[in-house]
């Protein structure tokens, strides 16, 4: 009874963002941005691999027909480890999580971490970022310092592609932008919900 009238004196949001509100061209959009910064990221990483190399060169060559294996062994721990990097900041805000996988739109599948916990502005920021440039910032290290061709790659292929998956949390992050840094905001599955007494929000 007590938990009830508690989530009674729970104001209604002042408004909500849903990705699964896009049209599916937008959707697509967002596919062909993350393939973009994918791009963008590994001949990134190889050009500053080259630079500490001393080459000025940032071709590497991989052999080996586990290759591939390992790659997408890599790809599926990093998914998961975006994931929990999300959830481990939701825990140090405070929150309950909770996580799960969807089709996005019906054309994008989709991993997630979800809390229902109320937090400001800049702490969402902090959760919906933490995994980009935590996980991003390691490998492209590691891709530059690894003495193997091999490992190199495989670390910036991974380093570029959590930079590709990470457009959607960068898109959530410049609609967070919009608001002050006093509003309210709780996770959805695939958008956010927000708490204002700004007449801005």
């Amino acid at each position: 009874m007590e938990s009830n009238q508690r989530r009674a004196t729970v104001p209604e949001p002042t408004g909500r963002w849903m990705a699964s509100e896009l049209k599916a061209s937008k959707l697509w959009a967002v596919q062909v941005g993350g393939v973009l910064v994918f791009g963008v990221s590994l001949v990134l990483g190889l050009i500053l691999r080259g630079l500490y190399q001393g080459t000025g060169e940032g071709g590497v060559t991989i052999t080996g027909p586990s290759v591939l294996l390992i790659l997408l062994g890599g790809v599926a721990a990093v998914l998961v480890l975006h994931e929990v990097i999300h959830g481990i900041l939701f825990r140090v805000f405070g929150g309950r999580v909770r996580f799960g996988a969807k089709l996005l739109g019906r054309v994008m599948p989709v991993l997630y971490a979800t809390s229902d916990v109320r937090m400001p502005r800049n702490r969402y920021l902090v959760v919906c970022l933490g995994p980009f440039v935590i996980i991003t910032l390691g490998l492209l290290v590691a891709g530059i310092v690894a003495r193997s061709d091999g490992t190199a790659m495989l670390a910036l292929l991974l380093m570029a592609g959590n930079a590709g998956g990470s457009v959607g949390d960068m898109i959530v992050s410049h609609k967070l932008r919009m608001h002050s840094r006093t509003t309210l905001f709780q996770d959805r599955e695939d958008g956010f919900v927000w708490w204002s007494s700004d007449s801005n929000d």
